[in-house]
């Protein structure tokens, strides 16, 4: 009986411990992977777990943006501790592809990838002017008839002469 309760403890405690991981792991992007977005980015910036590596002026780490037909629309790459971002050039919508390989501080690389879309803006119509009603037209109507009227007398009287 003894013997079973060890066995049984020693699997949840197994179980119950979390594992460790050594390695950076991606906590969040913008654009966010899978997003549909309706504003033309600037931008593509990632942020790891843990700050990237940068060897004095060299930068290893690599973070690219490709549209739909595979050009490259994204600019270099910086990294600001365990944020990794470069410039975008998008000009149309579409779907995108994310890719990054990065090197956490103590040398391991990460790589991955994921999609964002950015949908096509939408089309604001112009607001068609409606038609006159109500005291508007009314007022509209009386200057009209008030202009005609002048008009008349105006041409009556110099008839009369």
């Amino acid at each position: 009986m003894r013997s079973l309760r060890a066995v049984v403890a020693l699997v949840f405690s197994i179980l119950l411990i979390p594992s460790a991981s050594a390695h950076t792991q991606l906590v969040s992007s913008n654009p966010a992977s899978g997003a549909t977005i309706a504003e033309f980015p600037t931008e593509v910036s990632l942020t790891f777990s843990e700050d990237l590596l940068v060897i004095g002026d060299k930068n290893p780490n690599q973070v690219e943006v490709l549209d739909e037909a595979g050009i490259k629309v994204s600019g270099v790459a910086t990294v600001n501790g365990p944020i990794i971002s470069a410039p975008l050039t998008i000009e149309n919508p579409g779907r995108y592809k994310v890719t990054y390989r990065v090197a956490s501080a103590d040398g391991h690389i990460v790589e991955g990838n994921y999609h964002f879309t950015l949908a096509s803006p939408e089309v604001i119509n112009q607001p068609t002017e409606l038609p006159e009603d109500g005291p508007n037209l009314l007022i509209r109507v009386i200057w009209g008839l008030l202009i005609v009227s002048a008009i008349g007398l105006i041409a009556l009287l110099r008839f009369r002469k």
